[in-house]
């Protein structure tokens, strides 16, 4: 992947009792991580029960753990800048995804620990070919060798 590329949480619940709301932040009790709800997907059970169940996609995640890559932690209570103290628990660790554009593989370079495609390598060490290294951002071949 190459371009802004964006990290984002999934973060899955068994039990709820508080809905959070788009723009509301949702913060760990224990790992402090946070995320920015997006969305949320009930699958089963009720608020007002308090047997909520499904998974809430957060972007702007934080305390997110550099080794295993990923955010909160199993039975972990949820707080809501809305939706209050103790809204969800958390079911399972969070998995963070990154999403940013795909390049074929021919098409990326490797440099510093990190990937880029051809025209960001040749912007960011100047490289004199950028144009040669336009990035084809059509469908063709995304994300294939």
């Amino acid at each position: 992947m190459c371009g802004g590329v964006t990290q984002w949480v999934t973060l899955t619940f068994d039990s709820g009792s508080g809905e959070p709301t788009e723009d509301e932040t949702l913060t760990g009790a224990t790992s402090a991580a946070t995320g920015v709800v997006e969305e949320v997907i009930l699958l089963t059970g009720s608020w007002a029960g308090g047997d909520a169940a499904g998974y809430v996609e957060l972007s702007s995640p934080t305390g997110i753990d550099a080794e295993t890559m990923q955010a909160f932690s199993d039975n972990e209570l949820i707080n809501g800048s809305t939706a209050g103290d103790n809204c969800m628990t958390a079911d399972g660790d969070g998995n963070v995804k990154n999403t940013g554009i795909l390049h074929p593989k021919g098409n990326m370079v490797f440099k510093n620990g990190g990937w880029y495609c051809k025209w960001h390598y040749a912007m960011k060490y100047g490289d004199e070919r950028l144009d040669e290294y336009r990035p084809d951002l059509s469908e063709n071949n995304r994300g294939q060798e």
